[in-house]
């Protein structure tokens, strides 16, 4: 991520932040003080009719394929040119869920670990040895430090590496200097265990890992435990690896997307993912944590829920849902499970399943959803709500700031009333939004305005890294 880039997110940050502050506006409410929204999860659902060649749908979104107007903010135009998306639906139910733990899930997961681990040999604690923290110092001196500045690499100073190294000496003086021994297993469904290492019968390592109640993972390959896995998307960006141009694309060699595709969904059937559907397929690349190289190259797939038939979107949908309370218990951090799965050549080489819900139970198979006139007309209000600090803001001096290129129907999320630890899944319109540079091109980064599909209400302004905590 360039400099300029840097400081122009942290400024639109602090433009969100502060407009999250500010006195929410009455019509704003999640769950308006009226009950509305909680009023039309409880009436009696659209009914719906059996399909037949004569039949219509009792229900039916009529949305036209583009909408383009241009909305004044007082001396400047927020620009709407946005694509209208929403799969061929004739009903739209509403769910509910919370968060939950993986250990509730567990036998969701351990056909996950068994389809790793089915030829292990012998099993052991994950342990960092010595020999890991040698061969950070190790990379920290032969990797020296990136000069953005001048756009070069340059090597650390001796005083520097003294410093590093005093800092890793406590590391390696708590560390073993071999690995405890591995036992031998029989692997089955039942003894798959979270945070293990297997070792199979040609010597591949596989770890089973999880992180408190939010992210479950299982690794193929020693340099996989501790790899970052980047998206071509962040890659474009630049600076993804320190110095490396905008436009940088991955290069896959030996695997096509449809081949990725082919082997990601015979994973998907083989260990039983039911309610997710594709949200997200790209390149990617795993590069090394410390040493900042490249391990290998494939395909990154992202599901998320998919129950009902509602399109899916990744990165977009978790959020912080606003309320007008003086409990700030209300105004919570909702967050979007998703499963990603890393295919290479040589197959799945990374799954990671984050922030698992509990299995969504029904709520209203068919809720009634606003006229997208009426969406439009909510979304103008919530445009100039939200955004009211910018009216005279200099940090741009076009006349276009910014820009909506696409709203898309979702099953989105939606705070139960009077209930901080439950949430609806729920249709959500999301709108993205792109700032406009001064040269007149689009800029990459994108927010996401979500509106509630039945009631209207905003859901957030601005992705969930901004939004931590409410009014």
């Amino acid at each position: 991520m360039s400099k300029n880039k840097q400081i122009f997110i942290i400024l639109l940050s602090l433009v969100l932040l502060l407009c999250a502050c500010q006195e929410t506006p009455k019509e704003d409410f999640v769950i308006p003080k009226d009950g509305t929204y909680e009023a039309e999860l409880d009436a009696t659902a659209q009914p719906r009719q059996e399909q037949d060649a004569s039949s219509q749908p009792q229900q039916e979104l009529e949305l036209p394929e583009t909408w383009s107007e241009d909305i004044s903010m007082d001396g400047w135009t927020f620009r709407i040119d946005a694509e209208i998306k929403a799969a061929d639906m004739d009903a739209f139910p509403v769910y509910e869920t919370a968060l939950t733990s993986f250990e509730n899930i567990e036998d969701e997961l351990k056909p996950v670990m068994y389809y790793f681990a089915r030829d292990a040999v012998s099993k052991g604690e994950f342990v960092r040895t010595k020999s890991y923290y040698y061969d950070q110092i190790k990379a920290y001196i032969e990797m020296g430090w990136y000069d953005f500045e001048n756009e070069q690499w340059m090597p650390h100073s001796d005083e520097e590496i003294a410093e590093h190294t005093a800092f890793m000496q406590t590391y390696i003086d708590n560390a073993p200097a071999d690995e405890p021994p591995f036992t031998d297993v029989t692997p089955t469904v039942d003894n798959m265990e979270f945070n293990m290492v297997y070792e199979l019968s040609d010597g591949t390592r596989v770890r089973t890992w999880t992180s408190g109640s939010t992210h479950f993972a299982v690794f193929v390959g020693d340099e996989t435990f501790d790899a970052i896995l980047q998206p071509e998307s962040w890659v474009l960006e630049g600076d993804a690896f320190p110095g490396e141009p905008v436009g940088t694309q991955i290069e896959v060699e030996n695997l096509t997307l449809e081949q990725a595709t082919a082997t990601a969904n015979a994973f998907i059937e083989e260990v039983g993912i039911e309610g997710f559907g594709l949200a997200s397929a790209e390149k990617g690349r795993m590069i090394s944590d410390y040493s900042v190289q490249t391990i290998e190259a494939g395909y990154i797939f992202t599901l998320t829920r998919n129950i009902g038939g509602y399109l899916c979107l990744t990165g977009t949908t978790g959020h912080t849902a606003l309320f007008s309370t003086e409990d700030e218990t209300y105004s919570r951090y909702l967050i979007e499970e998703t499963i990603e799965i890393f295919v290479t050549e040589d197959g799945v080489k990374q799954f990671v399943r984050s922030w698992p819900y509990e299995t969504p139970v029904l709520v209203n198979e068919n809720v009634k959803l606003l006229s997208f006139d009426e969406v439009q007309s909510v979304i103008r209000t919530h445009l100039k709500n939200f955004l009211f600090l910018y009216e005279h803001s200099e940090i741009f001096t076009q006349e276009v700031r910014m820009q909506a290129s696409e709203l898309t129907l979702v099953l989105g999320m939606v705070q139960k009333k009077n209930d901080p630890d439950r949430f609806y899944l729920s249709p959500v319109w999301v709108l993205k939004v792109n700032d406009v540079l001064p040269d007149g091109s689009v800029d990459s980064y994108s927010s996401y305005m979500h509106i509630n599909a039945v009631d209207g209400t905003l859901l957030s302004y601005g992705n969930y890294d901004y939004l931590e905590g409410g009014s």
